[in-house]
């Protein structure tokens, strides 16, 4: 790069020279140990200078590539809130470098700094900005299918640290892990750093463990890559890196061809092969949900990352004991642990003490004398436990009788990084196993319960046919008993009335007062009997309604003219009928009939006061209050006063008389007309009975 920059200032290509310069001070600033890495001032490049001219010159393009490495350089060195302002007007500036590789950069940056932000901003600024990110993935996406190897790792990066701040904690695991493998498999050993590092600091806000691992790998590829100052910022930050990384005769030249690039890169052999089968076995788990076919999986994944020629994994179970699962190879099979040949003073030993055993001579160990290490002679024997929370959530018990020493401490480190995604994976195979056992367990109460009410619904089927055939019943006897019944009563009422008439002046007033008491009573009893079978005729719905326009006032006038002798002494009728109200098309005498009974209680529960009637309409509905100053209605009572044979009271009923069938009937009649009525009521104070009606009821 030096050079090419040498070239250019040779042929005088000054503007070529100055925005190259800021590349080469960029990778000067990566590859050197400089105060402050994301300022790009040093030998070949002066931001507060150069930067001055550009804007001075409106060089635009030559901006917008200074800020996308400027934001990308305060990134790298944990400083996104400066990153901001400097990618912000990169954006005003991308359409003055079209084609330019520095665009995927925006979009990637851009993406990262936001992200990184999120959690300092207000909700309105995280939706912003997730909207931002999403139109950035898009135009990546775009780029991925003509050169995935260019773009993809770029966008499921970003897809990694978008699930990490919504919190989908697997999505965002196995998102870091395949952004690593794209990036490693493309050749990208700086942005496969950087995959690393943000895993290391994803899984370090988990508290899982994995932390440490993720981070030694970015710091091993960074140092590899030759990002000195970025080696030096993580060893400054980070206490669990091991110092110094890998040696140079174990690492494969990644040499790149990219413009910006000062030096060859190498990556480690060691950890990419470490890290790949990491990632490749915690896939595999990740993958299985069932628990039989994760524990032949895991142990398959653990062998095979291990070295070992047989394990098997020990869980507890409901009972207290521990079960073997997934033995390999399966000929040794599964069952209780006293059933098996294994060491069992080696495993309480581990579950007791939570930590790890590797032993390189089985038969030379501590644990020599247990039964099962003397009969079988196992070499190595490597046994880890499980944990989740602190808690004890199995163990892997592994074994390799060909060698001693075969197990290392690398294979305890990649056991240890997979043993985090066992846990997961264990309790959701469990979960999984548990809610199935629930599901069934559900499915068979809910048969049960489904066969329970359709045996009820038949009942209640036929318990309503039951009740349906004896109302029907009910109702043909009292309508066939009113007719038997109201037939002589006419005739009573009739030749009363003649007798009534004729003997005015010849019988003595006890014989006329006895008359007019036999016509009061005979009358009451066919108002009470008229009433019964109106209702009955309503229930068994055969009551009919002949619709007519007539005049609600008129309609008043005779009711008021009907209740007239039923007023007490000093009480005032007052009437606010509107004289322009609609014409109403109902039934005019089911109308006057509720009215009247209306009225009726008003005027025989008012000893003082006043009786008031009152219409409004909004020309749909008609409303009619009926109010008084009477006695008025108890909480108690008022919720049933419209049931049959339902009065205030018994005293109610001894003094006024009546049944209690007048508003059940009035309640019915509305319903019919298409209304209803209501009632307030205030003891000691007055009752207000309203009834609603449609202003045009039609024939029903």
């Amino acid at each position: 790069m030096i050079q090419y920059g040498e070239v250019m200032a040779y042929y005088k290509k000054e503007k070529i020279h100055y925005v190259h310069n800021f590349y080469v001070q960029t990778a000067v600033n990566l590859s050197q140990p400089v105060p402050v890495p994301y300022q790009l001032t040093g030998e070949y490049f002066d931001e507060e200078i150069t930067v001055s001219h550009y804007r001075a010159a409106n060089d635009r393009t030559a901006l917008c590539a200074y800020d996308i490495q400027k934001a990308m350089l305060c990134y790298l060195f944990l400083q996104p809130e400066l990153a901001l302002p400097y990618i912000n007007e990169a954006k005003t500036l991308l359409p003055r470098i079209p084609g330019s590789n520095s665009i995927p950069l925006y979009y990637l940056y851009d993406s990262l700094i936001r992200l990184a932000l999120f959690p300092t901003l207000p909700p309105s600024a995280q939706k912003a900005g997730l909207k931002q990110v999403a139109a950035n993935q898009k135009q990546l996406a775009k780029l991925i299918p003509f050169a995935p190897v260019n773009f993809a790792h770029k966008h499921t990066l970003v897809a990694a640290e978008t699930a990490r701040v919504q919190g989908q904690h697997l999505a965002a695991a196995d998102l870091y892990d395949q952004a690593i493998q794209q990036a490693i498999s493309h050749n990208y050993p700086h942005e496969a750093a950087l995959a690393m590092e943000l895993a290391g600091n994803y899984h370090a806000q988990l508290e899982d463990g994995l932390a440490p691992f993720y981070h030694q790998q970015a710091y091993d590829t960074y140092a590899a890559w030759g990002a000195v100052s970025k080696t030096r910022e993580m060893a400054a930050r980070l206490s669990t890196l091991a110092l110094p990384p890998a040696k140079a005769s174990d690492k494969i030249s990644t040499t790149t061809t990219q413009p910006s690039t000062l030096v060859s890169t190498t990556v480690s052999n060691t950890a990419v092969l470490d890290l790949t089968s990491v990632i490749k076995a915690s896939q595999a788990l990740a993958g299985e949900i069932v628990l039989p076919r994760l524990t032949e999986r895991l142990m398959q994944v653990v062998i095979e990352n291990a070295g070992a020629q047989t394990g098997c994994l020990l869980l507890p179970s409901e009972n207290g004991n521990t079960l073997v699962e997934g033995w390999q190879p399966a000929a040794w099979g599964n069952g209780e642990v006293g059933a098996l040949p294994l060491p069992l003073s080696l495993i309480h030993y581990v579950a007791r003490a939570r930590t790890a055993v590797l032993l390189e001579n089985a038969t030379q160990s501590q644990f020599a004398q247990d039964p099962a290490i003397r009969s079988r002679r196992p070499q190595s024997i490597l046994c880890l436990p499980l944990l989740h929370q602190g808690n004890l959530a199995g163990l892997l018990y592994l074994e390799n009788n060909l060698a001693t020493g075969a197990f290392t401490e690398n294979h305890l480190a990649v056991l240890n990084m997979l043993a985090s995604q066992t846990v997961i994976s264990l309790e959701n195979a469990q979960l999984l196993g548990r809610l199935e056992s629930y599901n069934r367990a559900l499915e068979e109460k809910v048969e049960q319960r489904t066969s329970e009410l359709a045996q009820a619904a038949k009942e209640a089927e036929s318990a309503r046919a039951i009740a349906m055939q004896a109302n029907e019943a009910k109702s043909a006897f009292l309508a066939n008993m009113s007719h038997e019944l109201r037939t002589p009563l006419n005739a009573i009422i009739g030749f009363t009335r003649i007798v009534r008439r004729r003997s005015s002046d010849t019988l003595p007033d006890r014989q006329l007062h006895n008359l007019d008491k036999v016509l009061v009573s005979a009358e009451q009893l066919l108002s009470i009997i008229n009433t019964i079978l109106d209702i009955a005729k309503i229930e068994a719905g055969r009551m009919e309604v002949q619709s007519a326009q007539f005049n609600l006032v008129t309609v008043v006038d005779l009711c008021l003219t009907a209740v007239q002798p039923l007023l007490h002494p000093g009480v005032t009728v007052i009437k606010e009928i509107p004289p322009d109200l609609p014409v109403l098309t109902s039934d005019q005498d089911k109308v006057r009939q509720i009215l009247i009974n209306l009225l009726s209680n008003a005027a025989k529960f008012t000893n003082d006061g006043h009786l008031t009637i009152q219409a409004v309409s909004d020309g749909e509905t008609l409303v009619i209050a009926v109010q008084d100053t009477g006695m008025g209605i108890s909480a108690d009572v008022l919720d049933r006063i419209f049931e049959e044979f339902e009065q205030a009271s018994p005293a109610i009923r001894q003094q006024y008389g009546g049944v209690g069938l007048g508003l059940a009937l009035s309640r019915s009649l509305a319903r019919l007309l298409g209304g209803h009525i209501t009632v307030s009521s205030t003891p000691g104070v007055g009752s207000t009975f309203i009834l609603t009606l449609p202003i045009n009821a039609g024939n029903r």
